[in-house]
């Protein structure tokens, strides 16, 4: 199976009030910059945007929201998976919402519970689920935070 992760866009998600990263074709990423510009919040805004419904109320979506902000986080991943390229936008707690956007090899629009039934097992398959878990080496373990899809975006 293959997996490549075109555009990541993040609103209102912990520190980052917008960001937008688009990948090349080929190359290996790295997201650096300095402490505090939000590259941990990339990565578990990804994590989020594949493991948590748009209607979810957990704790760790409650996280997401920046403080003292009336705000909702919202991600919006494209990529490719297997010859299918689709948008996925998700956004949580104020006016929740998923909408999926199938490019190719059919074009599609599908919102909601019904958006998420059509990515959860693409996202959640054996195949898949490793190069998710690959995509990150956190600060914890002393190396950098990267992304491995695409070329090099730094955060300033």
């Amino acid at each position: 199976m293959v997996l490549k992760i075109h555009k990541i866009d993040i609103r209102n998600f912990c520190t980052i009030d917008h960001v937008t990263l688009e990948f090349p074709d080929t190359g290996v990423p790295v997201i650096s910059g300095p402490n505090e510009v939000g590259k941990s919040s990339i990565v578990k805004a990804l994590t989020m945007w594949k493991s948590a419904s748009y209607s979810s109320t957990k704790a760790e979506v409650k996280a997401a929201k920046p403080v003292d902000q009336d705000v909702a986080p919202e991600v919006t991943v494209e990529m490719t998976v297997d010859g299918q390229h689709f948008s996925m936008f998700k956004r949580w707690l104020t006016s929740s919402r998923a909408e999926l956007r199938v490019f190719s090899p059919m074009a599609k629009t599908l919102t909601g519970k019904e958006a998420e039934s059509w990515l959860n097992p693409l996202v959640a398959s054996s195949d898949l689920s490793m190069p998710f878990a690959a995509l990150t080496v956190r600060q914890a373990s002393g190396t950098w935070d990267f992304l491995d899809v695409g070329n090099y975006a730094a955060l300033e």
